[in-house]
C-alpha cells in the first residue's frame, strides 16, 4: 500500500522556499501555506496533521504582521509534522517547553557513555565526552528530522552525532534507520570523489542490541560555513557560487552508478544501489530499485495516481491532478527522448534530493565548504541529477501556473558551458518536466492557474494523440474507480486542448 508522508507536506513545499523570496512577499508566502496546513478539515484519520508545535503559532503571528523567525525557521526546513486528532495553538513558553520536553525525552533515550566509547573506539582510542547542541535560539543546530549533538575529543577534535527525531516524526521506525544507513552510505561513496561532503566515521541502528546506544545515530565531520541563502546574495555572489556548484556537478557526472535507488552499505562496508529510500513527500515506503528511467518514472505516476484516487493528494483538484498525472506518465518516453538520456549520459547519477541552497555551507567570501544533509540521497536519471533544481527554481512560478526554464537555470547552464561541460549546461536549461514531475500541482493554486499548467502539458499534443490520451485518462479513473470525476477531466481537457491564443480548438 502506498502511504501519504502527509497532507501537510504540500503546505510545507511553499514554506521551503519562503526565505528565498523578497522581504515583501515573505510573510504572505508563509502565511498562505501555512493556512493551507489550517484548511485541512478532514482528512484520513492516519494523516491527521498537528499544528500545536509550529503551524498555528507561526500563522497567528504573520496575521498580526509578526513573524517569529525560529518558528519560520523550523518550518522551513521540516521534514516531516507530528500525528495529532486535535489543533492545539501555543504561545512562545509553551512552544518551547514542548520542543524542551521533546529533546529532554529523546536524549533520556541516549546512552551517552556508550556513545562516547562507539566514538573512542572509531577514533584510535582518544577520548571524547558528549555535549548536547542547541535545540532553539539562535544558535540552534537542530532541525525537523534530526537532533544533533557534539562529541569533543581531547586533542581538540569535534565530531557531530545526528540523532533522529522521534516525537517530531511521523516516518516509520524501519525506514528511519533505513535512512540513516543510506546517509552513511551515501558519504562512504562520496569520499571517493572530490565533492565537499562530510566524513561519516560510523554509525549505529537503534534495533541492534549490540549496539546500546540506545538510538539510532550517525558520527559526521564538522565541517566549517554557515547555509547559503541565494537571497541574500548579489548576482556577482551568486556567480561565484554557482561557478563553484558547477564543478560539483562535473565531479558527480565523473562517477556513474548501475541502478536507479539508494545507496546502502553492504558486506564490509562495500556500497551499492539499493530500494529508494522514500519519496519524501509522497511515500513513507522504499520502492525500486530500478534499471531503467521509464519503470522509476512510470512508479512515481503511480503512485501519485493512487493517492490521488484514495483522496489523499489533491481532494480539492481531484480531477484536474488526475489528469495531469496522467499527462506526466503518458509523457515519459518524450521527457526521456528530449533529454536524450539514453545517447548523452548513460547510467545514473547521485542526487541531493534538497537542494534549495541552505544545502551549500559556504565562508563569508562565498566559497562553498561543504555540502551537508545528504538524507534521502539517491541515484537518479541524468535528466534528474542535473536538470533545473529547486537551487535555481523561480517560486512565484512554480507556486502558479509558469512553467519553463528560469533565469537562475540560464546562468547556471551558462557557468557550466564556460567550463567546458556543454552537456550538463543542455540539461541545466533544456527542461523542467522532470521537476513537475516531482512537484506536481504545488499548492494553493485556484482553477485558472491549475488549466494553465495542464495546458503546458497538453496544448502541444496534435489531433491525433488527444484521442489516445483522453482513452488513458478514461481507463486509468476507471481502474482506479474514478469514474464519477470522469465528466469534469473531460471538461478540463477540452479547455486544455483550446488554443490559448486563438480560442479554436
Amino acid at each position: 500500500m502506498t502511504l501519504l508522508r502527509l497532507p501537510v507536506a504540500r503546505a510545507r513545499k511553499r514554506l521551503i522556499g519562503c526565505s528565498r523570496r523578497s522581504p515583501e512577499s515573505l510573510f504572505d508566502c508563509a502565511a498562505k501555506g501555512v493556512k493551507e496546513l489550517a484548511a485541512w478539515q478532514t482528512m484520513p484519520p492516519l494523516f491527521l496533521a498537528a499544528f500545536k508545535t509550529s503551524a498555528l503559532p507561526l500563522l497567528q503571528r504573520l496575521e498580526k504582521g509578526k513573524a517569529c523567525s525560529q518558528q519560520l525557521q523550523d518550518m522551513r526546513h521540516a521534514r516531516s509534522y507530528p500525528v495529532a486528532t486535535q489543533v492545539c495553538a501555543l504561545d512562545d513558553d509553551e512552544w518551547e517547553k514542548s520542543i524542551d520536553d521533546e529533546v529532554a525525552a529523546l536524549l533520556a533515550l541516549v546512552n551517552t557513555h556508550q556513545l562516547e566509547a562507539r566514538a573512542s573506539s572509531l577514533n584510535g582510542g582518544k577520548s571524547c565526552s558528549f555535549r548536547p547542541g542547541h535545540h532553539t535560539g539562535p544558535d540552534a543546530i537542530m532541525g525537523c528530522a534530526n537532533y544533533h549533538a557534539w562529541l569533543d575529543f581531547a586533542n581538540g577534535e569535534t565530531w557531530l552525532a545526528r540523532i533522529p527525531r522521534k516525537q517530531f516524526s511521523d516516518v516509520p521506525d524501519a525506514l528511519v534507520e533505513y535512512l540513516v544507513q543510506s546517509e552513511y552510505a551515501t558519504l562512504r561513496f562520496l569520499e571517493g570523489t572530490s565533492v565537499p561532503a562530510p566524513r561519516a566515521y560510523g554509525f549505529g541502528l537503534e534495533s541492534e542490541a549490540s549496539d546500546a546506544v540506545g538510538v539510532s545515530y550517525l558520527l559526521l565531520e564538522v565541517l566549517p560555513g554557515k547555509p547559503w541563502q541565494s537571497h541574500d546574495c548579489t548576482v556577482e555572489q551568486k556567480q561565484r557560487v554557482y561557478e563553484q556548484y558547477a564543478g560539483i556537478l562535473a565531479e558527480i557526472k565523473r562517477h556513474s552508478l548501475p541502478r536507479i535507488g539508494s545507496l546502502v552499505v553492504i558486506g564490509d562496508d562495500e556500497v551499492d544501489v539499493g530500494p529508494v529510500a522514500s519519496n519524501r513527500f509522497i511515500n513513507l515506503g522504499r520502492y525500486g530499485p530500478f534499471d531503467d528511467a521509464a519503470s522509476y518514472f512510470e512508479s512515481i505516476a503511480r503512485q501519485h495516481l493512487e493517492l490521488i484516487a484514495d483522496g489523499q493528494l489533491y481532494p480539492q483538484h481531484r480531477a484536474a491532478a488526475f489528469v495531469y498525472y496522467t499527462a506526466l506518465q503518458q509523457d515519459i518516453q518524450t521527457i526521456l527522448k528530449d533529454s536524450d538520456v539514453e545517447d548523452v549520459l548513460p547510467g545514473f547519477y547521485l542526487k541531493h534530493v534538497d537542494d534549495k541552497g541552505d544545502h551549500l555551507l559556504v565562508d563569508d567570501e562565498g566559497n562553498i565548504k561543504g555540502i551537508i544533509d545528504w538524507q534521502y540521497a539517491r541515484c537518479v536519471p541524468a535528466c534528474e541529477a542535473f536538470g533545473p533544481s529547486m537551487l535555481t527554481v523561480d517560486l512565484g512560478a512554480l507556486y502558479g501556473d509558469g512553467w519553463g526554464i528560469t533565469d537562475d537555470d540560464r546562468r547556471l547552464a551558462s557557468v557550466l558551458r564556460s567550463a567546458d561541460e556543454a552537456i550538463l549546461a543542455r540539461y541545466a536549461e533544456h527542461s523542467d518536466r522532470v521537476k513537475r514531475f516531482h512537484w506536481g500541482l504545488g499548492s494553493g493554486l485556484n482553477e485558472d492557474e491549475i488549466i494553465g499548467l495542464l495546458k503546458n502539458i497538453l496544448v502541444d499534443m496534435d489531433a491525433a494523440h488527444r484521442g489516445n490520451f483522453e482513452q488513458a485518462v478514461a481507463q486509468l479513473a476507471k481502474q482506479l474507480n474514478l469514474e464519477s470525476d470522469w465528466p469534469e477531466m473531460k471538461t478540463l481537457m477540452e479547455k486544455c486542448f483550446t488554443d490559448r491564443s486563438t480560442g479554436a480548438k
